[in-house]
């Protein structure tokens, strides 16, 4: 249950990072060459190969990924303080794994992929109905 959980994510990230990537086509032609992941989720190893099967991407662990939120304004206040470049920051981020995809997935993830997408099209009508009330919820 919990790797359909997983699965139902990292689907959803895969359609929303082609959304992300058109958007910054001119700064990164080739796009998210890998992607940080962070967060308690990050803990996860097999979290970590999903998306990055998924995705088609290295997913690059973060070390102590759960404290991304106190680093990140950790090193915004040293930039505001002058203590810092932003362009300092990488310098000062650890990468704790590398997961990269596995191509025997590949197949299968698409095909998923694949059927997300349509059930997505051919349910938010019904979804949009419910939100908006009108089968006697709020």
């Amino acid at each position: 249950m919990v790797r359909a959980v997983f699965e139902g994510v990292a689907l959803n990230t895969r359609w929303m990072l082609g959304a992300a990537e058109k958007f910054v086509r001119k700064q990164r032609p080739k796009g998210f060459e890998h992607i940080n992941f962070i967060g308690g989720g990050a803990q996860s190893d097999l979290w970590c190969q999903i998306l990055a099967d998924v995705l088609d991407r290295p997913i690059r662990q973060m070390a102590e990924p759960r404290y991304a939120n106190a680093r990140g304004a950790a090193f915004a206040a040293g930039v505001a303080l002058g203590h810092l470049r932003w362009d300092d920051i990488p310098a000062l981020v650890q990468v704790e794994r590398t997961f990269t995809p596995d191509r025997a997935n590949r197949a299968v993830y698409d095909g998923h992929f694949a059927a997300f997408t349509k059930l997505y099209k051919q349910t938010k009508g019904v979804y949009a109905k419910l939100n908006a009330g009108l089968y006697g919820h709020a």
